[in-house]
């Protein structure tokens, strides 16, 4: 309730002073409602913020990857069957555990409903998402030039397969990938 000074006895509720003519209504109701709910008027008082967790996080509590697969499944969930779906290194600042057990399953399941695009240099989303149709490009001497094929189609052992191709860029090639393995020194390595 409200007293207005120059009626002391008189109290009114806050709805009635809002409407009072002489304070703030003297163009009547819809000029009023005009003014209150403009675009610039709303920008002064309403202010929308939503919060969001992840796992009991708030979203500024995530690292920046975590923030990035976060606003994927944001988007995914505000658009679940939509466009084709473009991501541009979703491993930048996560390790391989976390590309393994978050994004990899993340971006299969997606695949199932709508066209997924990587742009990657991790082998862990190339090949365990089951990338349908991989993409290379290179830049020789500034001239740029693709290539595309599956991993599943071709001769492994071909100096220009796919799998050789996508193993050197994305492993460092064949020596590389073996000297990892060696330095791993598992036994279960060995035996694959």
């Amino acid at each position: 309730m409200l007293v207005l000074p120059e009626c002391p006895d008189n109290k009114l509720t806050l709805e009635a002073f809002f409407w009072r003519d002489e304070y703030f209504n003297s163009q009547g109701p819809d000029a009023l409602l005009s003014y209150l709910f403009s675009p610039e008027q709303i920008q002064r008082y309403l202010n929308v913020r939503a919060e969001f967790e992840d796992k009991g996080k708030t979203v500024e509590k995530l690292s920046a990857g975590q923030r990035g697969t976060f606003y994927v499944c944001l988007k995914l969930a505000a658009d679940a069957f939509g466009s084709p779906f473009v991501f541009d290194q979703p491993e930048d600042d996560l390790d391989n555990e976390f590309i393994m057990h978050s994004l990899v399953p993340l971006f299969r399941k997606i695949k199932q409903y709508r066209q997924v695009i990587i742009v990657t240099h991790n082998a862990n989303l190339v090949v365990n998402c089951d990338a349908e149709q991989v993409i290379i490009a290179a830049n020789n001497d500034e001239v740029i030039s693709y290539r595309s094929g599956a991993l599943e189609y071709g001769d492994h052992g071909a100096p220009n397969s796919m799998c050789k191709a996508i193993c050197d860029v994305l492993e460092g090639g064949r020596q590389a990938f073996e000297a990892r393995e060696q330095k791993y020194g598992m036994v279960w390595l060995n035996a694959i």
